[in-house]
C-alpha cells in the first residue's frame, strides 16, 4: 500500500478504535480510508470531524465492515495494493497480518513511551525488528449475557455472581421436557459451537490457578476446569446442545438463558433480534 498507515489493535477479544495522529504539516490533500467493524458511522463521526478540523488537509473515509470476512478482505485488498490505510485488528491476527502492518512512527509514540505505557503482552505481540506495528486501545473481556425473560420465568431476579452459582442457575434454567434440550441454561461445553470457548477456558484456568506453563503442579486444577467446561454438553447436568448453531445465534433466537461474549457481541445479538430482552453482567 502506498500510503503511510497507522494501525490499531485490541487485546485478547473484540475490535478497537483507531488512535489518531497528532497534527502535522501536510504538503497536499490526503484521503485516508478507515475500516472497522460494528461501530456505526454516527458513533465515530464526531471523532472524525474533530480530527479533520485539526487537520484540514486530511479527509477520513470511514467504512463499517462485517466481522465474518473482515480479515480476509483486508488481506485480499492489501495484495491488490488498494487496502485500507487504517484499520482495527485483533492481536491474535498478527501472524497473518504482520507483513502488511506499518511501523508506528516515532513522532506518534516513541519506543520508550510505548514500553512504559502498555502491558508486557502488547510489547511481545506488536514488537518486530522494525519497531511496534500498531497501537493498542482496549481490552475486551468476557461478560455474562442473560435472557431477562427466561430469568423471570424461572423466578431468578438477578444473574449469578460466581462459577458455582452460574452452574446452579444453568441447571434451573435448562428445559428438557422430552429428554432433549429445548431451552439451554448455559452455552458451555463444546468447542464446535460455543463462541469464545478459548477465552472461557483461559479465564477458568487463570482463576483456578491452573497455569498452563506448569502442568504437573496444577494437574488437579486443570482437570477441574476441563470437567466443569465439558459438563455443559453432556451428562445428567447437561445445559447445552453441541449440535445447535452457534451460542450467539441460539441466544439471539431466545433459546439460551446464559452465554459468554464480549462487548461487541451485543451488536450482533441486537442485529439478529432487536426485540430480545437481555442484559450483560
Amino acid at each position: 500500500m502506498n500510503k503511510v498507515k497507522i494501525l490499531s489493535l485490541i487485546l485478547l477479544s473484540g475490535i478497537l478504535l483507531i488512535a489518531c495522529t497528532p497534527k502535522q504539516t501536510v504538503v497536499q490533500d490526503v484521503t485516508l480510508n478507515y475500516w472497522s467493524v460494528y461501530e456505526p458511522q454516527e458513533n465515530i463521526q464526531e471523532i472524525i470531524n474533530e480530527f479533520q478540523t485539526a487537520n484540514p488537509n486530511i479527509k477520513i473515509n470511514y467504512t463499517r465492515k462485517g466481522l465474518k470476512e473482515y480479515k480476509q478482505q483486508i488481506l485480499a485488498r492489501a495484495r491488490q495494493e488498494n487496502g485500507p490505510d487504517l484499520f482495527r485488528f485483533h492481536n491474535s491476527w498478527i501472524p497473518e497480518l504482520w507483513k502488511i502492518l506499518a511501523v508506528t512512527p516515532q513522532s506518534v509514540i516513541d519506543e520508550l513511551k510505548f514500553e512504559t505505557t502498555f502491558y508486557p503482552v502488547v510489547l511481545k505481540d506488536l514488537k518486530s525488528g522494525k519497531g511496534y506495528q500498531g497501537i493498542p486501545l482496549m481490552y475486551d473481556g468476557l461478560g455474562l449475557y442473560y435472557n431477562k425473560t427466561l430469568f423471570e420465568q424461572a423466578a431468578l431476579d438477578r444473574p449469578p455472581t460466581d462459577w458455582d452459582k452460574v452452574m446452579e442457575a444453568a441447571n434451573k434454567l435448562t428445559a428438557k421436557p422430552q429428554g432433549k434440550i429445548e431451552i439451554s441454561g448455559l452455552a458451555i461445553g463444546s468447542t464446535a459451537n460455543v463462541d469464545y470457548w478459548p477465552d472461557i477456558i483461559a479465564l477458568l484456568m487463570e482463576q483456578n490457578n491452573a497455569k498452563q506453563l506448569d502442568p504437573y503442579s496444577t494437574q488437579a486444577q486443570s482437570q477441574l476446569v476441563l470437567d466443569y467446561f465439558r459438563a455443559g454438553s453432556g451428562g445428567p447436568k447437561q445445559t447445552w446442545d453441541p449440535n445447535w448453531v452457534s451460542s450467539t445465534e441460539s441466544f439471539a433466537q431466545g433459546k439460551v438463558a446464559m452465554m459468554f461474549g464480549t462487548s461487541w457481541t451485543a451488536f450482533e445479538i441486537q442485529s439478529k433480534n432487536p426485540k430480545l430482552d437481555f442484559a450483560v453482567a
